[in-house]
């Protein structure tokens, strides 16, 4: 299956989409969209790098990639948040967001070699499917699966 956005930033996803279901006021925002794009952006290389072997290079390569996407992220989140309240928000948050990770990757590609990207992949979409997984904690009140 193939992953739509950035490992670390899955979870951002998720409280933003969490915090526009319960009607949380631009004044509340989750802390992602206030950090610097370059403090998330060096959080989310470092966390890649923990987990795939990256030369400095490619690091290096990486980093304006990520801070770009970043900045991104964060003002389209900013932006849909303010304009487009509720459901028909989220959704149209979730599309731009896909875009956005779609074109990172492209860029990534570009930068990294082949069996690399496809490790990133695969880490990215283990994070989202634990991201995925909290949420779904959160959602059952913190109770486990009953059967």
């Amino acid at each position: 299956m193939r992953y739509k956005a950035l490992l670390t930033k899955a979870l951002a996803i998720a409280v933003l989409l969490l915090a526009v279901a319960s009607g949380v006021h631009a004044a509340e925002l989750p802390a992602q969209l206030s950090q610097p794009p370059e403090k998330l952006a060096d959080a989310s290389l470092r966390d890649v790098a923990a987990h795939v072997a990256l030369s400095p290079k490619e690091k290096g390569a990486m980093r304006p990639i990520l801070i770009e996407q970043t900045k991104k992220r964060q003002d389209i989140a900013r932006a849909r948040l303010a304009t487009n309240p509720g459901m028909a928000g989220m959704l149209a948050l979730r599309k731009d967001l896909r875009a956005l990770a779609d074109e990172t990757d492209a860029k990534l590609a570009a930068v990294l070699p082949p069996e690399k990207m496809t490790q990133v992949r695969a880490y990215r979409e283990e994070r989202l499917k634990a991201a995925r997984a909290r949420v779904q904690v959160a959602r059952r009140g913190g109770q486990g699966e009953t059967f």
